[in-house]
């Protein structure tokens, strides 16, 4: 039979006769056909549970997926069913590192029955070089792993290299210095090492420039491609694009004092350029009235994140259009290229919608400074609090890499800094406003906080109640939907197992997942009644939700969630749903368990109130319409009308003169 495998599934159509053809499959998953080949390989682990290259195949797929934790599950379970399965071994090591968890990598490699090879060295020297937080015990590991024979990969050295470059370009030269020697024994890249050199001793630009404009070597012409602006504008201080470039995320070594430094360092630099600009907050605001309120309002924005876009600015049109005020926006990508002074001119006040510190920013804040515009900061998340943004690592279930994380953390101070420059500040939750209070409680002249919450879009607000389920026959169908990708951990560890449980108890339950939510491992057995939607129009998701019984939203625990706008509670209760939700305190401030929700933390909670709802139709009708009524007070979109009224006194304040 060669590599097939017979399989008792006879009607999987994975083969004729029930034969599994394990060729295919194999053929399938180098072709990258993971759509199908993923409902293949599941019937195949569940059959064969003892074949090892099965479990190592689905592992492959389910990386692809962008499930590194259910691939994690699998490759393990391929290395305790064969240990000699080297490929499994070191993807497992090298996704370990990837997502953070170098002890794990260690401990991989070091149960390898198999004698050392180049790809294991340089795995086993990433790992260890990133395992110590004294970068004197993690360089030095570096440079065992350079020393050994048979030689490692060009990749360990270039880690190495990059932490080192990230350690000299944010000043740390102390901490360059075990590295840089660490590197030295690594005899094919000296120039690299001699550029480091150059810098952490202060060079001339000449000098600098003179070794790096003309790389040699491929390895050279990559790093140089990559780092090369960056390096030039360390050897020239003077240059502004120091506090807004991104050279901080080569900070990969995982050392948190390191972090902290990074971030107060990037926060004093970009202090100092508000400051040159003259952009720092205006004293204080006159009482003095304005004849007229601004009836003109210019929004500097992003789209790359649709739901906020709609929400926080299109919204945002939608309720000056209702006033019979005017709006127009500035994309981001467009801020360069945009002629800057005929929207000021006609504009009465300014909004950025959660935009970063960028030169281009700055511009638009320091003209529209000279125009004599307020201008306010919104924002819609808890981007600015250092001590609880970003979320921990494992909140994202390996789906961001920590480098990129530790990333978010010296990239606060691009909107903190701003925000603190602005004459106000715009928020969606009343945890918002308190956290920003809180965190700048110094201020003699209280920058004014106002809180405009997330209401009902108009295609929300119009669309029909769903007809409620009663027949107990019919599929009931959950929907979970989830717009990024900060609470995976809670969805895997919390949510996904009580679903599990409850689609084995009930054969016809059905799950929508709309967004970034990928099926974990441990519900992939229900595939054929699991289906995904991802990207779409917003009238479209709508739809998508009123298709179901059941809206489910599960939220890590703390201040984060916390400041979290009750957007999804909203949109399951206008669109006739009844919901089981994470018992946030935005949720909590305006709703009521058992009345127009249910609350649940943890796998039993959930289990057991998705439970009730499957086993009670008309307990699931009298939550949904008392939802939907409740909703429809909460979220009127005239309710905004007072706050834009604020917003309009504050204006006036700032800028009495206009008319």
């Amino acid at each position: 039979m060669g590599n097939e495998v017979r399989s008792p599934h006879h009607d999987c159509g994975l083969g004729s006769g029930g034969v599994m053809p394990w060729d295919r499959l194999s053929q399938q998953l180098q072709n990258g056909e993971t759509a199908t080949l993923l409902v293949d390989l599941i019937h195949h682990c569940a059959a064969h549970p003892s074949h090892a290259e099965g479990h190592h195949a689905l592992g492959e797929v389910l990386l692809k997926l962008q499930q590194p934790l259910d691939a994690k599950t699998c490759w393990l379970r391929c290395l305790a069913l064969d240990p000699a399965h080297q490929t499994a071994r070191l993807q497992l090591a090298e996704l370990m590192i990837r997502i953070g968890e170098p002890n794990t990598a260690l401990k991989v490699l070091e149960q390898s029955p198999h004698p050392p090879t180049p790809e294991s060295n340089t795995l086993r020297g990433q790992a260890s070089s990133l395992t110590s937080a004294s970068h004197q015990t993690a360089a030095h590991a570096l440079q065992q792993v350079l020393q050994e024979d048979p030689p490692p990969t060009e990749r360990l050295f270039l880690q190495g290299w990059q932490i080192a470059a990230g350690l000299v370009l944010n000043g740390h030269h102390h901490a360059a210095a075990p590295w840089l020697e660490a590197l030295n024994h690594s005899p094919k890249h000296q120039r690299l090492v001699r550029m480091l050199r150059l810098l952490s001793h202060q060079p001339r630009p000449g000098d600098l420039e003179l070794v790096l404009t003309t790389p040699a070597q491929t390895t050279e012409q990559r790093v140089w491609a990559r780092l090369g602006p960056a390096l030039l504008r360390t050897s020239h201080p003077s240059d502004s694009q120091a506090a807004l470039s991104d050279a901080e995320q080569l900070l990969l070594h995982p050392d948190p004092q390191l972090l902290q430094l990074a971030h107060r360092q990037r926060s004093e630099l970009l202090r100092q350029m508000i400051q040159s600009r003259g952009l720092h907050r205006r004293p204080g605001i006159s009482k003095q009235s304005q004849r007229q309120p601004p009836r003109r309002w210019l929004l500097l924005a992003n789209n790359a994140l649709p739901q906020c876009f709609q929400f926080r600015v299109v919204q945002k049109q939608q309720q000056l259009e209702a006033l019979g005020w005017e709006s127009r926006i500035v994309l981001e990508m467009d801020l360069g290229s945009t002629d800057q002074e005929p929207l000021l001119a006609w504009a009465d006040a300014l909004v950025i919608c959660r935009l970063q510190a960028s030169e281009e920013l700055l511009d638009w804040l320091q003209a529209g400074r000279a125009f004599n515009l307020p201008c306010f900061y919104d924002i819609d998340d808890l981007l600015f609090d250092p001590q609880h943004s970003p979320p921990p690592l494992t909140n994202y279930a390996g789906r961001l890499l920590p480098e990129l994380h530790r990333r978010f953390v010296v990239d606060q101070p691009l909107i903190t800094e701003v925000m603190r420059c602005c004459d106000a500040v715009i928020v969606s939750t009343d945890t918002l406003k308190e956290r920003w209070i809180a965190l700048n409680p110094h201020q003699a002249n209280p920058q004014p906080v106002l809180v405009l919450p997330n209401l009902a879009p108009p295609e929300l607000w119009s669309h029909p109640p769903r007809q409620a389920q009663r027949d107990h026959g019919a599929p009931l169908r959950l929907v979970i939907a989830s717009g990024n990708s900060t609470h995976l951990e809670c969805w895997r560890e919390e949510l996904a197992p009580a679903l599990a449980q409850l689609m084995r108890r009930h054969p016809t339950l059905e799950l929508s997942l709309l967004g970034e939510l990928r099926a974990p491992l441990i519900l992939l057995e229900h595939h054929a009644r699991i289906q995904h939607q991802s990207s779409m129009f917003y009238i479209d998701y709508i739809q998508a939700i009123a298709n179901n019984a059941v809206g489910l939203m599960v939220l890590e625990p703390g201040v984060f969630t916390d400041a979290k706008s009750a957007n999804r509670w909203m949109e399951f209760s206008l669109c006739g749903l009844a919901s089981v939700m994470s018992p946030t305190r935005t949720l909590k401030d305006v709703l009521s368990d058992n009345e127009n929700v249910l609350f649940a933390r943890g796998t039993r909670q959930w289990d057991e109130q998705i439970e009730r709802l499957i086993h009670d139709p008309d307990l699931r009708q009298r939550l949904a319409a008392q939802a939907r009524t409740h909703a429809r007070r909460l979220f009127e979109p005239t309710s905004a009308e007072p706050v834009w009224t604020a917003m309009a006194s504050v204006a006036c304040q700032v800028r009495p003169t206009c008319s």
